[in-house]
């Protein structure tokens, strides 16, 4: 079991400190900007949301379709170059979709991992983080999801809209809205 949340407290820490270099998409009058609008309301305490990301790590023996996982991000944390820094909240989710490079409209619940976890889920790795991301460094608390949790997808051509809530296993809740591009590295 320790494993587990050794290898979930990695997969954000990747996630969040480390992105794959790529050229920055210009936007052309007109087209919605890469990152959307949206808010985080934690356990009583509301944040901007600044941002999200997500990282398609493909097919896999452990699940069904593809593994994509999703990042949502306060203001507080900014993108600098490739990793993120500053003082806020992440909600990373470790999402299965049947679709590669996007999140398939629908609801996505709370699944244990374990061969196979089905489509439309995300698995016990995912979790809620508060504190501070420096370049790296970290110092914060980590929050385990609920088996309750769920969030849904839909998408208008390029622009998808998540709405989620979920509760930590230490009874904390969060929920909101995102809605916005997300680039799928």
């Amino acid at each position: 079991m320790k494993i587990f949340r050794t290898l979930a407290i990695a997969a954000l820490s990747f996630t969040l400190f480390t992105t794959t270099s790529c050229k920055k998409e210009e936007t052309t009058p007109g087209t919605p900007p890469d990152m959307g609008l949206g808010t985080l309301l934690f356990d009583g305490t509301s944040y901007k949301i600044g941002g999200a990301l997500g990282e398609d790590y493909g097919q896999g023996s452990w699940h069904d379709g593809y593994n994509i996982d999703l990042t949502l991000y306060s203001d507080g944390i900014v993108e600098q170059g490739d990793s993120l820094t500053g003082n806020g909240l992440a909600l990373y989710f470790e999402t299965l979709t049947p679709t590669e490079m996007m999140f398939e409209p629908g609801t996505y619940s709370y699944s244990v991992a374990g061969p196979p976890s089905p489509v439309f889920t995300f698995t016990d790795f995912s979790l809620i983080y508060v504190g501070d991301v420096n370049n790296g460094g970290t110092s914060g608390t980590t929050y385990d999801l609920d088996p309750s949790s769920k969030f849904t997808v839909t998408k208008n051509g390029d622009v998808y809209t998540i709405v989620f809530s979920v509760s930590a296993t230490s009874g904390e809740t969060l929920s909101g809205t995102f809605t916005g591009m997300i680039p799928i590295i």
